[in-house]
């Protein structure tokens, strides 16, 4: 296949989806504003219209890709080439191996990575330890990915989002992420609670639990996060009452109360006076980012 320099001066995203016998990409380095690539299926890639363990082909095919989707390809390791995408800042990895194989030479390259998404990795265990090393890495989603484990090396991460883990407990290692500053746990049924390792994260700044029907009470470790301003509590129908701790957290400005009647009621029933840092009301209107869901869902909440 080949490509006119002067064709499709302005496509900015390429999705490649189960050619299963295909070795070799088209030359996209004639794509000129070739932004987002998407392999799907595509396991037996090896070639961009060249030999990809060629040093100078490579940064010239994919000069400008900074995203970059591998999904339900049958191969475990991370090709070599992909270390070449120098300013590739958001990777999306779906895979059905129980490891992710990426030498410590591909992953110290990518320099420029800033966002990392696994989902549908229901057999992943463990992530590459080269990882660690990537100073750029600051947010990390998981998306159905429950046997993940240890992920104390990504000691940068800023923003993790945990989704539709339906098997998962709040790890032990989340209480080695440092740095981290904002934490979202979303639809994660079987989530019974969240333990006291939430309380070591000195950094977090907002928390956000979502549609975790199972969790009857906050953990009253929250009162070790000093650094918290925002704390969003949605669709958590079990949740009748907030830590006695919370009123410990001199930054707390924002608590969000939705559709979880019971923790409603108790918030509106509480002296205000226990909660003088916070500045918007306890159960505010629904935000804006909330209104279309909530409204869907009015007769359930």
């Amino acid at each position: 296949m080949d490509i006119a320099p002067d064709h499709l001066p302005l496509l900015e995203r390429v999705d490649m989806v189960d050619l299963t016998e295909c070795t070799s990409l088209p030359p996209l380095g004639r794509l000129p504003n070739l932004k987002i690539l998407s392999l799907e299926g595509m396991h037996g890639i090896t070639k961009i219209d060249g030999d990809l363990s060629s040093s100078s082909e490579i940064p010239r095919a994919l000069s400008r890709t900074n995203e970059l989707f591998m999904k339900g390809n049958d191969n475990p390791d991370m090709p070599n080439w992909t270390g070449e995408l120098r300013k590739l800042h958001s990777l999306h990895v779906s895979t059905t191996y129980p490891e992710l194989k990426a030498s410590s030479e591909v992953m110290s390259k990518l320099t420029s990575l800033r966002l990392l998404t696994l989902s549908n990795c229901e057999r992943m265990a463990s992530l590459p330890e080269s990882l660690g090393d990537l100073a750029s890495l600051q947010e990390l989603r998981i998306d159905r990915c429950p046997n993940l484990n240890n992920l104390n090396k990504l000691i940068s991460l800023h923003m993790l989002t945990l989704f539709n883990c339906e098997s998962m407990a709040v790890p032990e290692w989340l209480g080695d992420l440092a740095c981290l500053r904002e934490l979202r746990i979303d639809r994660c049924p079987n989530l019974n609670n969240l333990n006291g390792v939430i309380g070591r994260l000195s950094s977090l700044q907002s928390l956000q639990v979502t549609s975790c029907e199972n969790i009857q009470e906050l953990t009253e470790s929250l009162g070790s996060l000093t650094s918290l301003m925002k704390l969003e509590v949605i669709w958590c129908r079990s949740i009748r009452y907030l830590p006695e701790s919370i009123p410990q957290l001199p930054n707390l400005e924002d608590l969000a109360v939705i559709c979880c009647p019971e923790l409603k009621a108790w918030c509106e029933s509480e002296d205000k006076a226990k909660f003088p840092n916070i500045h918007t009301p306890l159960s505010r209107a629904m935000t804006k980012e909330y209104e279309a869901n909530a409204e869907y869902q009015e007769s359930s909440c």
